[in-house]
């Protein structure tokens, strides 16, 4: 395939990033949106006027950029521009208030600031990972043009949507020419069913949305936009709120930073990793799965059988712990790359409990933090971010084992370094140990691993799944530790998985369940995502005891989108993401039966209300 020969994919994913923000994010200026005009007509929402001026340009438009859409000037639409983009939008109809007739339009990009888009046109996998750097970074300003918003947002796809963090709008407040069809126009927006343009027409099936976001979501939003601009307006006086319609910039009313802006809910990003975990504390069992939201923030959704419902926090850390003490702590966010991958595990003990999240900083560099029982998050200390020679490319594993000779339980990281080996850390202290290379074929560079504990008569170990030569290769570890210069206690299973293939940039997760009456592993089983698919899914092979069975599609994870990332508890609970009927990404949760396959559970909430 091209992709698999293609320079620019076996570039570094960070130096790729950063091609595409030169592409995407030309420099921001400090005010990009048009300036204010003497002429009233400039007020109305008129497809002749294409840029209609809105009140001075508030703080929020100096540290965001800003993209204009506006409604287009009829005679952009003429046969000689017959080639031009525009002739390909949704058409709609827009208001022309000097011959009191409706003209129909579709809506422009008011000035382009530098922007190279056609990249998003390449392949799919640079549509992917460029999407969220273009729409999570701009603010999309309609100013007064709200007939545009419907059309706008129906030609994105549910990931374009999804990405997008910042909505400006303006309000009329005072009575204008054409009040009514202002009415209509909101009603509109208000009210329409945002149809999904990555979907063929029989696949619509909508639940309620607005401008293609959730009622709730969207309703929170535009109250704080009406309220700001009205509490501007009443604030400018209704004296001199008349004069305000040329909008001179002596005269036009202040609105306050945030105002015009929908500040729309946090939400799971789509080039998001995940992890999962599960545990049960006085009898009350937890699932959780850890993910990255569009702002970069490492966030966690916990559900137990007590409360049966999903609740949302941020990983963050106590600036002192000694404030934490005295119950008055301060929070901050701990540094995280874009895109990162995410691995966690836990160690639950009669009278001890303690996770263990892992992911890599900005400078690729391995960090961890750890929390006990209902203790804050607090950062591991010796994992520092050149400690590790972690390739910037790598995936990241991690599990529980048992060192038979001390009767101790260490925790294990598993990652890939700049010669592709794996190597493997492993600590019985929140400082971290010493790194040393796993037994078994060098893997395919940037081959997402996974693993899952192993009890052998007892004894707990780990088997780990990675990509060698686009095959699954099976590794098991046996107790005690191996040491740099000692991995006889690694090997290879070379009756694995004899059907299987591992294509490229699929994620894997793993898990194990039920036991033997000598205390050993029955079922361990691996699940395969397929990025190379249209129609994305999953692939699942298992072992019964030590003998593999064929493997083969999952019929009930078909939804799981082809970018997914995949993850999965020892509860037999499987992440990933789909995209629901609303059009829009959605994390959700299986449950694996006895025999392997897969039932839907349900959504998993991935939504915190941004302030």
């Amino acid at each position: 395939m091209a992709a698999q020969s293609s320079t620019f994919l076996r570039l570094p994913p960070e130096i790729r990033l950063m091609i595409y923000k030169e592409l995407l994010l030309p420099p921001a200026p400090k005010d990009t949106r048009p300036q204010p005009s003497a002429n009233p007509r400039n007020n109305d929402q008129s497809p002749g006027n294409s840029v209609a001026p809105p009140p001075p340009t508030s703080r929020l438009h100096d540290a965001r950029r800003t993209l204009q859409i506006r409604t287009a000037d009829p005679a952009s639409l003429s046969p000689a521009c017959s080639s031009s983009t525009l002739t390909t939008r949704p058409r709609y109809l827009a208001r022309d208030p000097l011959r009191g007739r409706t003209i129909t339009t579709t809506y422009t990009l008011h000035h382009n600031p530098g922007l190279h888009p056609a990249i998003l046109r390449t392949c799919r996998q640079f549509y992917t990972e460029a999407l969220p750097t273009l729409y999570a970074a701009h603010t999309f300003d309609f100013d007064t043009h709200i007939e545009a918003i419907v059309p706008f947002l129906s030609t994105l796809s549910c990931v374009a949507r999804q990405s997008i963090t910042s909505i400006a709008v303006v309000k009329r407040v005072l009575p204008a020419v054409g009040q009514e069809f202002d009415k209509a126009e909101w009603r509109a927006a208000l009210q329409e069913n945002i149809p999904y343009a990555d979907l063929e027409p029989d696949q619509r099936q909508k639940r309620p949305t607005i401008c293609g976001l959730r009622r709730k979501v969207f309703w929170t939003a535009i109250i704080l936009v009406i309220l700001a601009v009205l509490g501007a307006a009443v604030g400018g006086g209704v004296g001199g709120s008349l004069s305000s319609r040329n909008h001179k910039a002596t005269t036009a009313p202040s609105l306050p930073t945030t105002t015009g802006t929908l500040a729309k809910a946090t939400s799971i990003a789509s080039n998001s990793k995940l992890a999962a975990l599960n545990f049960t504390i006085s009898g009350v069992t937890y699932n959780q799965v850890f993910w990255q939201d569009t702002n970069g923030t490492i966030q966690q959704s916990s559900w137990n059988d007590s409360s049966k419902s999903w609740m949302v926090s941020a990983v963050t850390v106590p600036t002192n712990m000694r404030d934490v003490d005295n119950n008055n702590p301060s929070w901050e966010d701990i540094n995280v790359k874009n895109g990162t991958p995410l691995s966690v595990a836990n160690e639950v003990r009669e009278d001890f409990f303690q996770t263990s999240l892992i992911w890599l900083d900005d400078k690729t560099g391995l960090q961890m933090a750890y929390q006990r029982k209902d203790g804050p998050w607090q950062l591991a200390d010796g994992w520092a971010s050149s400690r590790f020679p972690i390739a910037s490319y790598s995936h990241i594993a991690s599990s529980w084992i048992e060192d038979c000779d001390s009767c101790m339980r260490k925790e294990v990281a598993v990652f890939q370094n700049l010669d592709n080996d794996l190597l493997m850390i492993n600590r019985s202290t929140n400082d971290a140990g010493e790194a040393f290379k796993i037994s078994g074929d060098r893997p395919s560079q940037a081959s997402s691993f996974a693993c899952a504990p192993r009890w052998n008569k007892g004894v707990l170990g780990l088997t780990y799944f990675t990509d060698v030569n686009k095959a699954i290769q099976v590794v098991g570890f046996t107790p005690p530790l191996g040491t740099a210069d000692n991995t006889s206690y690694w090997s290879v299973d070379t009756d694995a998985i004899g059907n299987s293939v591992f294509p490229d940039s699929a994620d894997i997760a793993a898990l194990s369940y039920g036991y033997t009456d000598d205390g050993s592993t029955v079922y361990t089983q691996a699940l395969l995502t397929q990025p190379q698919s249209d129609s994305g899914g999953v692939w699942t092979v298992r072992r019964k005891e030590n003998f593999w069975q064929s493997g083969s599609s999952l019929d009930g994870m078909s939804e799981v989108l082809s970018y997914s990332a995949i993850a999965a508890n020892q509860n037999r609970r499987v992440y990933a993401m789909i995209e629901n009927e609303a059009g829009n990404l959605e994390l959700f949760e299986w449950e694996l039966d006895d025999l392997g396959d897969a039932t839907a559970v349900g959504t998993v909430s991935t939504t915190i209300m941004g302030n």
